[in-house]
């Protein structure tokens, strides 16, 4: 065992299927059963662990933030005639970074933490599947629909603006 390293759970989805016989709870009978997830103990240094705790602490005040910039947001809509502004598209913007900030932090630490398990942990014939671990259906479509929203805001402003000019 090494020094600074301490175990801690973690949901694993493998790339393979490990066929193992468990008995049932409520027979009481033996029965074959494919496993997709297991649940590892796995070891990792103290630095990860500190590491890890502070990236928490980001997100959870990136999310704090992402929440307040929504409702302000929300507010400049319903208070204003024209939502094509400079401040909204400022507002959007951050909106639109601290989504990818948050993500970006949330799949390193996922990644990280993955690396940590496969040094500790292996099965013969089995991969870890990474891509599976780092629940990319979540940010994947967040984050591009953030800048989307940031783009067509933009192209609106130009445009308010090419319309004061004419007039």
């Amino acid at each position: 065992m090494k020094t600074g390293l301490l175990p801690h759970p973690y949901r694993l989805r493998l790339a393979c299927r490990l066929r193992q016989q468990l008995s049932l709870t409520k027979t009481g009978k033996p029965e074959r059963v494919w496993m997709r997830t297991i649940d590892v103990n796995y070891k990792s240094p103290h630095y990860f662990l500190a590491v890890k705790g502070l990236s928490f602490l980001i997100m959870a005040g990136l999310s704090l933030t992402i929440l307040i910039l929504a409702f302000k947001l929300i507010a400049r809509f319903r208070n204003s005639e024209n939502i094509f502004l400079v401040c909204n598209l400022k507002l959007i913007r951050r909106l639109a970074f601290c989504t990818l900030i948050y993500y970006v932090l949330w799949w390193t630490i996922t990644l990280v933490e993955v690396y940590f398990i496969k040094q500790s942990f292996s099965l013969e014939g089995c991969n870890i599947d990474l891509i599976s671990t780092l629940e990319l259906p979540n940010g994947l479509f967040e984050v591009p629909f953030t800048f989307i929203v940031y783009e067509v805001f933009s192209i609106g402003v130009k445009m308010r603006e090419e319309n004061q000019l004419t007039v």
